[in-house]
């Protein structure tokens, strides 16, 4: 019976603390509206920072704390695999068009974005397409990405002829 009511007690002080089930923990729909808006930014930078071949700034933009991960076709890898491998693209220019962009405020610093996406190395016939989620988080420097998903259809990169 005690183990039962312990049990209880964590559970009412989880759900007070992040503010389960009720309107207390529900976003203003302006809090929300400014971060939807923020995210898509960032996403905005993201894009144009790798079509200007900047790897630094975009290495930049993942959340360096610890568990922060990419997995990419049923693949996880380390955040900081990930800013090492961005870094290693030197002067390749990479453009990419996203397209159902959605961004879904889940609690003050923390939203959810999905997209398709359609991805191109600038001169080379590498061209691929596919879908994306991720988790940008609010830090002091600004939106990061805390984890992300990539898959394109069946898996596969495909080359453009």
């Amino acid at each position: 019976m005690m183990r039962r009511y312990h049990g209880s007690l964590v559970l009412v002080a989880i759900c007070g603390l992040a503010g389960c089930g009720g309107a207390r923990g529900a976003l203003a729909a302006s809090h929300a509206a400014a971060m939807r808006d923020s995210v898509l930014r960032a996403l905005g930078t993201y894009q144009r920072l790798a079509a200007s071949a900047k790897w630094d700034s975009v290495a930049a933009l993942y959340a360096t704390s610890p568990g922060a991960n990419w997995i990419e076709d049923g693949m996880r890898t380390d955040g900081e695999t990930v800013r090492k491998t961005l870094r290693s693209l030197g002067a390749m220019r990479v453009a990419t068009t996203y397209s159902g962009v959605e961004v879904s405020p889940l609690a003050p610093g923390l939203a959810s974005l999905t997209t398709y996406f359609e991805t191109r190395f600038v001169g080379t016939p590498v061209h691929f397409t596919g879908a994306i989620s991720m988790l940008w988080s609010h830090e002091p420097e600004g939106w990061r990405i805390r984890s992300g998903h990539s898959s394109g259809p069946g898996g596969e990169r495909r080359t453009s002829q």
